[in-house]
């Protein structure tokens, strides 16, 4: 059973007295961001570090319609970003960093789950061992998404719930190609997309008062998220492996 109170509540008390290394990771990965948008090349990218659920507007050239694209990252950690004629390259580049920022972020948390201790800062350097498959990573479900949001915008919110346990599934085990973790996470999300739904609008509320803390709270805030959907991606694989549609091999 789905239980996002559970979650949330369970995330409170595994930060309880170790929230120093999620906070400054936190506080490196919006650093980055900031710095990526910063810069000339990226000068037409705007952005925020608001977490989930992100917004990605596409704005066509040669027309005035925007698609609004839900959060491509892990969950927790997809700042907000709009591309406006910006240079495909520099899409791609952004999209690479937030892979990687990701990555290392579901490594951190799948590490605060399993072990109670006091976390080092070398586990988040540590997630970023895998920065490749976590680019590509992030490219293909971007791809996917926007192509799912050019058919229709329900599929495409949709979807980016199906796809949102990739990241936590790679994380744990990199040597899973990045296909078959898309299809694994596919699988896990049935019938649990509308509860990954309501467990991000969960936070909203949250996210108005960070943005009155000029985003300080984001520093609590992000691990919060993070770690509530990472006890989430737990529970998803467990009943996934209970109810026989994966295996503890698939994992493996």
């Amino acid at each position: 059973m789905f239980d996002r109170r559970f979650y949330k509540k369970s995330a409170k008390n595994q930060l309880r007295g170790r929230l120093g290394t999620a906070a400054l990771a936190t506080l490196v990965s919006f650093v980055i961001i900031a710095i990526i948008t910063a810069t000339p090349a990226a000068e037409r990218i705007n952005s925020s570090t608001n977490a989930i659920p992100a917004s990605y507007a596409i704005i066509d050239s040669t027309e005035t319609q925007t698609a609004q694209i839900p959060s491509y990252g892990a969950p927790g950690f997809t700042p907000n970003i709009s591309f406006s004629s910006v240079p495909f390259i520099i899409i791609l580049f952004y999209l690479s960093v937030t892979g990687i920022l990701s990555f290392s972020l579901c490594h951190l948390f799948n590490v605060y789950y399993s072990n109670p201790s006091k976390i080092p800062f070398s586990e988040f350097i540590r997630g970023f061992s895998h920065p490749f498959k976590a680019a590509f990573t992030c490219i293909w479900i971007f791809l996917w998404i926007c192509f799912w949001f050019c058919i229709f915008i329900i599929p495409g919110f949709v979807k980016s719930y199906a796809y949102s346990q990739t990241f936590f599934i790679l994380a744990e085990n990199p040597k899973i190609g990045v296909l078959k973790a898309v299809r694994m996470s596919k699988i896990m999300t049935k019938g649990y997309k509308a509860d990954l739904f309501v467990m991000t609008l969960s936070f909203i509320g949250w996210n108005i008062l960070a943005a009155f803390t000029f985003g300080i709270l984001q520093l609590w805030l992000t691990p919060y998220t993070m770690l509530s959907f990472t006890n989430a991606y737990k529970d998803l694989k467990a009943m996934a492996i209970r109810s026989g549609v994966l295996t503890q091999e698939d994992f493996n």
